[in-house]
């Protein structure tokens, strides 16, 4: 009796067509996912359009075009992406080109320490250059006094502004481009030099454009991350009076009383320009046919290049010494000072009487620096872990299942690739302190932030990883009768787990060095390590401030 009631209860069971494990898993995710992006984007557009009192209205719009600031920063801000990124993208390709294709010494760790900037707050790199190239007591400009030189250097200027930007910009070009290069056939070129053509003239016809999609991406990449480069902008723009979208963005909710209507407004132009950057993208690119890889094997090519090598060595090493060596060095001289750099210093006070305390302070005796410390690393740590998590998920279904909506779900995991992370801390604002979400200063929303920043990155490594598994493999579980479940814990989340690790650590590096989001969201108590830099930096704290970085 009790077998044919079961019989019975499956039976209805499966009349009910209730959904499977998988069904449940991906219908979650791909929920949550386009919660977590679209739910604060939603508010950022509505505040723009609505009154205090919540009625709809353009004169919001209307009075922020007319006010001679935003114009002014609008302006500033193209022109620091555009010359920036120009900028980066000539050097990153002859990086590039030196590292893919020549026998440079020591190519190898070069490319290795190119990656330093994906992991450094840019902030770090705008206070390294404010230490070394300030035009009163910056340590290069009181070396060129000392060698009776009247040169001086002065990184509060739009040209010192755009320095410290670019060298942050070059890595996405040199990385894109570089793997680009790697890919191209060489028999390509050669059929051009057998043909008459000269190297120059091969290079100009047949290597460039077959990098247009590598440069172009990378162009994208330098101006949209331009934009995330608020450290910079903060700490050498805003006291030389060159204002940018980000910086007004932040201004206008510092004041009071605080103008929502203003920095929404801003931070939806940010977002029409990387939109705008993505379709100039794909004008460029058309529909012309960029296959270089075919069913032949084939091994890029190395040109030797003699004693110009040397040449190629110094270029690669002033650029590493410019980005990974020299601004630690100096922040780390400048952390063992209680006093600025002046002037009429001498070497020995420049290079002796060092003082560590500030080390000790903000390990042992000051609870901020503690709690900044403590906060961002269960924070990074606890938001990579759920992040990786999401996008391995929506990974699997974009490339191993074909469900209704997985493209949509792969173009909303990009999306916050386009939101600078102030702009996103503002929507975060909007989207949270209304209820039944009431997370506006709580730890959460900073948790929330470094999700739905990283989404376009975890996205990136996951899906990597799984295209590289032969679905027969998974086929053959579910053929010996395996659930989705138990072929996904046992065949598949193996396969792609070294990769899913690298992509964990990448993600977890990119949340520590948030500046913008984590600004714009903090609360006391609730301090973290980018915030304890800027703020040190707004005090005047700078051995402090040194010693934290």
């Amino acid at each position: 009796m009790a077998t044919q009631e079961t019989f019975i209860l499956k039976e209805k069971l499966w009349r009910l067509r209730l959904p499977r494990v998988e069904t449940i898993i991906f219908l979650c995710t791909g929920l949550t996912i386009a919660f977590l992006v679209l739910w604060p984007l939603f508010w950022l557009f509505g505040t723009s359009f609505t009154t205090y009192e919540g009625g709809l209205t353009l004169n919001n719009w209307k009075e922020a075009f007319k006010a001679p600031f935003l114009l002014e920063a609008t302006w500033n801000t193209i022109y620091v992406s555009v010359v920036g990124s120009l900028i980066a993208v000539v050097v990153g390709i002859v990086l590039a080109l030196i590292v893919a294709r020549t026998d440079t010494p020591g190519k190898e760790f070069f490319e290795f320490i190119t990656m330093l900037p994906f992991i450094t707050p840019p902030i770090v790199s705008g206070i390294a250059w404010i230490i070394l190239a300030d035009r009163e007591g910056g340590l290069i400009n009181i070396m060129l006094a000392k060698l009776g030189l009247d040169f001086r250097l002065n990184i509060f200027s739009m040209s010192g502004l755009i320095f410290s930007s670019v060298l942050y910009m070059i890595p996405f070009v040199f990385f894109i481009t570089i793997g680009v290069m790697r890919q191209i056939n060489p028999e390509l070129e050669d059929a051009s030099t057998i043909c008459g053509a000269s190297k120059y003239r091969t290079f100009l016809r047949v290597t460039v454009p077959l990098l247009l999609p590598g440069i172009t991406a990378g162009v994208l990449l330098a101006f949209m991350y331009s934009n995330n480069l608020f450290g910079i902008h903060a700490v050498i723009g805003m006291p030389a009076n060159i204002w940018l979208l980000t910086t007004t963005i932040y201004t206008s909710l510092s004041v009071v009383p605080v103008n929502f209507h203003q920095s929404a407004i801003q931070g939806l132009i940010l977002l029409v320009m990387a939109a705008m950057a993505m379709r100039g993208q794909a004008l460029v690119l058309g529909k012309r046919s960029y296959v270089t890889i075919s069913g032949k094997g084939f091994r890029a090519k190395e040109v030797k290049i003699g004693k110009w090598r040397w040449l190629t060595f110094g270029i690669c090493s002033l650029y590493i010494f410019l980005v990974a060596v020299l601004p630690y060095l100096v922040i780390f001289l400048r952390s063992t000072k209680a006093f600025a750099f002046q002037p009429g210093m001498s070497l020995s006070e420049l290079f002796t009487d060092w003082d560590f305390s500030e080390y000790r302070n903000a390990i042992l005796f000051d609870p901020p620096s503690q709690r900044a410390i403590i906060n961002s690393f269960w924070l990074s740590i606890t938001a990579a872990v759920f992040t990786i998590t999401l996008t391995g998920i929506a990974a699997y279904i974009i490339t191993k299942t074909k469900l209704r909506g997985r493209k949509a779900l792969g173009f909303i995991c990009m999306v916050p690739l386009t939101v600078p992370g102030v702009v996103l801390g503002v929507a975060m604002i909007f989207g949270y302190t209304t209820y039944p979400f009431m997370l506006y200063g709580t730890i959460w929303i900073l948790l929330l932030a470094y999700m739905v920043k990283d989404l376009p990155l975890g996205l990136q490594s996951a899906q990597s990883s799984f295209l590289q598994i032969d679905k027969e493999l998974e086929d053959s579980a579910r053929v010996c009768g395996a659930s989705w479940l138990h072929q996904f814990r046992t065949v598949t989340l193996p396969l792609v787990k070294p990769g899913m690790i690298v992509g964990l650590i990448v993600i977890f590096a990119s949340m520590v060095r948030e500046v913008g989001a984590s600004i714009i969201l903090f609360s006391l108590g609730n301090e973290v390590f980018a915030y304890s830099i800027f703020n040190a930096w707004e005090d005047g704290r700078w051995q402090q401030m040194s010693s934290f970085i």
